[in-house]
């Protein structure tokens, strides 16, 4: 059997749900399935340190995390970035920050 690109996802610390669950899981995936080697469709885990369930979890904590799912996410949609747009982007911003905080 072959399943999706997973991204399965648990805090080392949660307290509500045992993280070996998630690494069981995973670890099974990636036995069984046909894919669970592959580099194109992998069957991955992420574990986050130091964190548990997900209440008070740190602002730079969630940024990581979010940046971890859309990096997933965008790389299984085949999803690139335009370099014209980040360019554009990237300049605006940099000119409103300077136009609020001076130089």
């Amino acid at each position: 059997m072959e399943y999706p690109a997973i991204l399965s996802m648990t805090a080392e610390s949660d307290t509500r749900v045992d993280p070996m669950h998630a690494k069981k899981m995973a670890a099974l995936m990636q036995t069984e399935a046909a894919n669970g080697q592959s580099r194109e469709r992998p069957i991955l885990l992420r574990i986050e340190p130091k964190a548990g369930h997900g209440a008070g979890k740190p602002v730079t904590k969630q940024i990581e995390e979010a940046t971890d799912i859309y990096s997933f996410l965008f790389w299984q949609l085949g999803v690139t970035p335009c370099q014209d747009e980040i360019s554009r982007i990237n300049k605006r911003d940099i000119c409103a920050t300077y136009r609020r905080n001076g130089p």
